[in-house]
């Protein structure tokens, strides 16, 4: 009976430490929002108003991502569509959907390269930046 109540004894502390590694892992997975979540309103608006023009200067025609649309078309990867989020100005990500094509491994490890050359190019860091490619 004593080696039930052991085993019991153990699998709710392991438990307990399972609930406490996955809780801050969870936790820690968006420190942008839970910063964001902290700030004044004032502040909360001043970072959107940040983001937008930031978001809205890689927009504008010739730089970053219109220079991507050139280099995807120039490529041969039409048709595709592109959706860019911005968390912040040092966090965003942008999601390739290419429509009718197989991408294998080397092509995406392609556009990785790509974007990030083209990403250097207009003196901005990499590290702000996560491309994802959808097939």
């Amino acid at each position: 009976m004593r080696s039930y109540w052991l085993a019991g004894v153990w699998i709710c502390a392991l438990a307990a430490g399972l609930f406490f590694v996955f809780n801050q892992a969870l936790l820690n997975e968006e420190p942008a929002v839970a910063a964001f979540s902290q700030l004044s309103a004032v502040e909360k608006e001043q970072e959107i108003q940040q983001v937008r023009e930031f978001n809205g200067a890689l927009q504008e025609e010739g730089e970053l991502y219109d220079q991507f649309t050139k280099e995807l078309n120039d490529r041969g990867f039409a048709p595709y569509r592109i959706r860019g989020t911005a968390y912040s100005t040092d966090h965003m990500e942008l999601t390739i959907y290419l429509y009718d094509h197989i991408v294998n491994e080397k092509q995406e490890t392609e556009l990785q390269s790509l974007f990030s050359e083209l990403i250097i190019r207009n003196g901005l860091t990499p590290e702000r930046f996560k491309l994802t490619v959808q097939k």
